[in-house]
């Protein structure tokens, strides 16, 4: 009996080893899945860090390095054999900017906690100078809980550097752009109907920025009655797409005094094609404007008197080509405005007087003037006029032309030639005469004018 008690329990002893075996032997199993996959995933971060493009590196909380990735290396001019363990933190950086990482980027490590900021790489050879940006933290103890390394994923960020300074320029010239140009800047939300304008803006419109509400009616009680019709079709058709927001308009400021607005404008729409926003600015031109009917009122002026001259008057660029031409001139040269305009003056000059004429012109381009010359005009039905011509260098909208004054003498010769055959008649009859024909002043000593030649015979 006691023997089968013995074998029972010897039975239930090997059940339960063998239970134990097994269950170890599980346990063994699972323990080497799980230090498998550990490794698989240790490698796969090992090789997720030595292929990232980022700057990855642990060192120890006295700043010695212990690992440096192959970028890491590239960025700072190690190459992949040097121990990385023969350098510190600070052997990277810049010794003037060392003071300032250890007072900032230090002590949050070492208190366990993150830092995040820029700062700069040195490259070990050159020397150049690489802007990152820093993500600093610290690794604990798993049984203390206390910082045992300190790890860095730092990004090369010199492109964007070199954007923002891009960015920095492309504003600066922009403010410069508007300061100069004394824009006024303008938002238009139209979801809100909020309408925002910057303190230029405002000067522009009269008034002060608290006296500014905000809104669409605060712009259209500024703008000349007039002309809102106009301005307010403009901004329709541009939120249609039918044109851009290009205008001129006039406001009335507080005080009464109307100034002229030039306007441009660009507009957002959303995914639905509906208008959400728009942004423009506005700019004074009352000057330009008042420029402008300066010079048409001078120009009117100068078209009347020029209509108004009773010699003809014929414009021409530097080229020699017709760019106007009065009446008179009309008149003279019997063309109609439309043939004349953009003929070149040699088609005006008679054959014989054509050489002299382009030198004279030439003489006129390089000196600015010549005084009146004669010369003959060749009209349209080929009658050949004697003119005198005095002509000018005048600029007109910034733009030296020649104006040339043809002033008709064939009368003046034919009066001249007139006057030539009666004195040579009334020579003649003189000479001919026996008497002695003299004129004197009527007063005084009576001193002689004239004497006939036939006196020295009577002498």
């Amino acid at each position: 009996m006691g023997r089968e008690t013995a074998t029972l329990a010897l039975q239930q002893l090997n059940q339960t080893l063998e239970s134990q075996v097994e269950a170890r032997t599980a346990d063994l199993q699972q323990a080497n899945g799980q230090l498998q996959q550990a490794l698989a995933e240790r490698q796969m971060l090992v090789a997720l860090i030595e292929n990232s493009t980022d700057f990855i590196a642990t060192a120890t909380p006295e700043g010695t390095m212990t690992y440096l990735n192959r970028d890491g290396r590239r960025m700072v001019g190690l190459d992949d054999t040097a121990d990385i363990t023969s350098h510190t933190i600070a052997d990277f950086h810049f010794p003037e900017d060392w003071p300032q990482i250890t007072r900032t980027v230090l002590p949050p490590l070492r208190r366990g906690e993150t830092w995040q900021g820029e700062v700069r790489l040195r490259h070990l050879h050159t020397g150049v100078a690489i802007p990152m940006f820093h993500s600093a933290f610290a690794i604990h103890d798993p049984h203390t809980g206390k910082p045992m390394a300190f790890a860095g994923i730092l990004r090369d960020i010199t492109k964007l550097k070199q954007q923002e300074t891009q960015l920095r320029q492309l504003s600066e010239r922009l403010t410069l752009a508007l300061q100069s140009g004394r824009f006024g800047i303008w938002e238009y939300d139209i979801t809100q109907n909020r309408l925002i304008w910057d303190d230029r803006m405002c000067e522009l419109y009269g008034i002060k920025p608290q006296d500014f509400g905000g809104t669409l009616v605060d712009w259209e009680q500024r703008v000349h009655p007039d002309d809102l019709a106009l301005a307010q079709a403009v901004s329709d058709q541009a939120v249609r797409q039918e044109r851009p927001y290009d205008t001129e308009f006039r406001v009335v400021h507080p005080s009464g005094e109307v100034r002229h607005i030039k306007a441009y404008a660009f507009h957002e729409w959303n995914s639905e094609g509906e208008v959400i926003r728009a942004v423009g600015v506005n700019f004074d031109i009352t000057d330009r404007k008042r420029a402008e009917a300066a010079l048409q009122e001078s120009e009117t002026r100068y078209r009347r008197l020029m209509e108004g001259a009773s010699d003809a008057i014929l414009m021409a660029d530097q080229g020699g080509y017709i760019l106007d031409v009065n009446q008179q001139g009309l008149a003279l040269l019997g063309y109609d405005r439309e043939e004349l305009l953009g003929m070149p003056m040699a088609q005006i000059h008679a054959p014989e007087t054509l050489a002299s004429a382009k030198t004279n012109f030439a003489t006129l381009i390089r000196q600015g003037s010549h005084p009146p010359r004669p010369d003959i005009v060749l009209c349209k039905d080929g009658r050949q006029v004697p003119v005198e011509i005095s002509a000018t260098l005048i600029e007109i909208n910034g733009r030296w032309v020649a104006q040339g004054i043809f002033r008709d003498i064939s009368e003046r010769q034919r009066v001249e030639q007139e006057m030539q055959r009666l004195r040579e008649r009334l020579q003649f009859l003189l000479s001919a005469s026996p008497a002695v024909i003299y004129t004197c002043q009527p007063t005084g000593d009576f001193s002689c004018t004239f004497i006939s030649e036939n006196i020295q015979r009577v002498l």
